[in-house]
């Protein structure tokens, strides 16, 4: 009885192995196909990436990954493209990848290291340094990144010597060399920094980044000469970088050298390609120098070449600088919302608040959301003595626009005008958290407090303002003015930081904006 079930069981454990094997070399098969189709996406991605079709490179990558993702070659070329291609985080995301199949990988280590340093990722910055450098102590860019943890710690000294290893194995190499500068400067031998810098610049030929050092430097010690010399290098180097162009202007402003500020401001405005964030820190800094009318001159380049955007913002800040006339110029050819989006506002400012109101109308029965029109309607509605629709309106504009002053201080004036001094409070509040570096808010809000008999709170506002505007000069007057006026006790430190504002040479940075990390930012430290 039992040998037909041993026999059977022998004849089934016959085709088990046969199944196994073939189950084997169909796997492998797959396994062989698969590897071979991942690289023929791989292949294809490295050639796009060579082409510059960094998109197109991505989404060939992301193929293979998705075939193969434990392939550590996929994850580094990854890596490489966004890194190309400007996504920082998704690149460190990549090599991070990598070292978890490839913990000694060298490329991958040296990315986490540099691009960590950058983003803000320390602690992983710091491992992948530290591992780079216990197999090789005198690498290069392992000591570089190391010093720079250094500094960021505030271990000058320890920076100094990353620095001195670096040159001792090449004295010309540039990095080590800016890194000690930069360090020797925070831990208080300024001048020794300024001459390691000065030697380094006379016996070496010029680059981007030691002209880029040199501005940061003579920044850094109230240097103007050095700062003019420096704004030309770098404008050799980087003739069309807006950036650079714009802190070129405001140094110029800040020297007295409005008319050269302004060539400069409108040539970038009359560009065609002026990104929004551009176009924004230009009027800011048009705004916060007062200096509307030079534009006049420039007015004919700006229409006949800057972008509808930039048009319609100049033409904003004409209209409430009093320049109607040139306004209405820029808005030939401008789209018809933002056509009648001027001709509401010059109504508005000519207190022909009826008109105002039919144009901003006009635009908002069709694009209820019109941030800047429901600011105007809202002024036209106080003007007519409708303090609650003004309400309504001026917060669905500031509530959809933070950053769009205006409607903060409508609000604050129709909650005013019902005496409701509670949420006129609020407004204001809201506004000068939202715009912390914005002076006319900071007044309107000062003006009201004073109004209202709360003089030390409407000191207390433009103190807020001028901590997060340091180097505004206009800022700090209006704050020693107030502080005499109200004979508040502060008349010594508005003196102080007046004098010290009209030699910080650079744009303030946005409160709560992390420092740079690397060799080349502003000395800026929290």
């Amino acid at each position: 009885m039992m040998l037909p079930r041993h026999g059977k069981l022998k004849f089934v454990s016959f085709w088990a192995v046969v199944i196994g094997i073939i189950g084997a070399a169909t796997a492998w098969y797959l396994y062989s196909n698969s590897t071979t189709r991942a690289a023929q996406f791989a292949g294809e991605a490295e050639s796009y990436r060579q082409a510059g079709n960094f998109p197109a490179a991505q989404a060939s990558i992301m193929k293979a990954i998705a075939i193969r993702d434990d392939i550590t070659a996929f994850h580094i070329m990854k890596g490489r493209i966004s890194f190309q291609s400007g996504s920082t985080a998704s690149a460190f995301g990549a090599y991070s990848d990598a070292l978890a199949l490839a913990p000694n990988n060298q490329e991958a280590l040296l990315a986490v290291a540099q691009i960590g340093l950058q983003i803000g990722r320390l602690r992983q910055s710091r491992d992948a340094t530290r591992r780079l450098l216990m197999t090789n102590p005198n690498f290069t860019e392992a000591l570089l990144v190391r010093g720079l943890h250094s500094q960021i710690r505030r271990r000058y000294g320890e920076a100094i010597e990353d620095a001195e290893k670096i040159l001792e194995n090449n004295p010309r190499h540039e990095g080590g060399t800016i890194l000690k500068v930069r360090a020797s400067i925070l831990s208080g031998k300024r001048e020794e920094g300024r001459e390691i810098l000065e030697e380094f610049v006379a016996n070496n030929p010029s680059t981007t980044t030691l002209a880029a050092t040199e501005l940061e430097v003579y920044r850094e010690l109230r240097d103007e000469a050095g700062m003019a010399r420096a704004f030309e290098k770098m404008r050799g180097f980087l003739p069309d970088n807006v950036p650079l162009r714009i802190d070129h202007a405001n140094f110029l402003l800040k020297t007295g050298k409005s008319d050269e500020a302004l060539e400069i401001l409108s040539t970038d405005l009359a560009k065609p390609e002026l990104r929004s964030r551009e176009l924004t820190s230009i009027i800011q800094l048009i705004e916060n120098y007062a200096v509307e009318e030079r534009l006049l001159p420039h007015i004919d380049l700006i229409e006949a070449e800057g972008n509808e955007d930039a048009r319609f913002e100049v033409a904003k800040l004409l209209v409430e600088g009093g320049q109607e006339q040139a306004a209405v110029r820029l808005t030939r050819n401008l789209p018809p919302n933002q056509v009648v989006a001027i001709r509401s506002l010059i109504a508005a400012e000519n207190e022909q608040y009826q008109k105002a109101l039919q144009l901003s109308e006009m635009v908002l029965e069709e694009d209820g959301s019109n941030c800047f029109l429901l600011y105007v309607r809202a002024r036209a509605e106080i003007g007519l003595g409708q303090l609650r629709p003004a309400i309504r309106s001026a917060q669905q504009s500031a509530s959809e626009c933070p950053t769009l002053r205006y409607s903060w201080i409508t609000l604050g004036r129709a909650y005013d005008g019902l005496e409701m001094p509670e949420q006129v409070e609020r407004a204001f509040a809201q506004g000068t958290s939202a715009n912390p570096q914005d002076p006319p808010i900071a007044r309107a809000y000062a003006e009201w407090l004073e109004e209202n008999g709360r003089d030390r709170e409407a000191v207390a506002a433009y103190r807020r303002l001028v901590r997060a505007m340091p180097a505004h000069t206009p800022s700090w007057e209006a704050y020693l003015a107030i502080c005499e006026e109200k004979d508040a006790g502060c008349d010594n430190i508005a003196r102080q930081g007046l004098a010290n504002s009209k030699t910080i040479f650079g744009i303030d940075p946005v409160p709560g904006e992390r420092a740079p990390n690397g060799l080349f930012g502003r000395f800026l430290i929290r």
